[in-house]
């Protein structure tokens, strides 16, 4: 149990990596919708709606045909994009 309420906050804050940062990259790499075009909500909102959309295949892909450290390799420099 005290585990579990440990743990919940660290998720929480870990979220965005998944789940904001690489829509936002693909969003604005591929301007998708006039991505580059649009206001910083509307980037927000399009870039988790693309994140829910393709990371989720994409990261099952990458485990399926290699090994989880290529996951993290392919990961951490979105990460660094987003943030840069």
């Amino acid at each position: 149990m005290l585990q579990d309420l440990y743990s919940i906050p660290i998720a929480f804050c870990l979220l965005p990596l998944f789940i904001v940062a690489p829509g936002y990259i693909i969003g604005w790499a591929g301007n998708i919708l006039d991505f580059r075009q649009r206001r910083f909500l509307t980037r927000f909102l399009l870039g988790i709606t693309l994140s829910v959309a393709i990371v989720p295949a994409f990261t099952f892909l990458i485990f399926r045909f290699t090994h989880i450290k290529v996951m993290w390799w392919i990961f951490i420099p979105i990460w660094i994009i987003f943030f840069g």
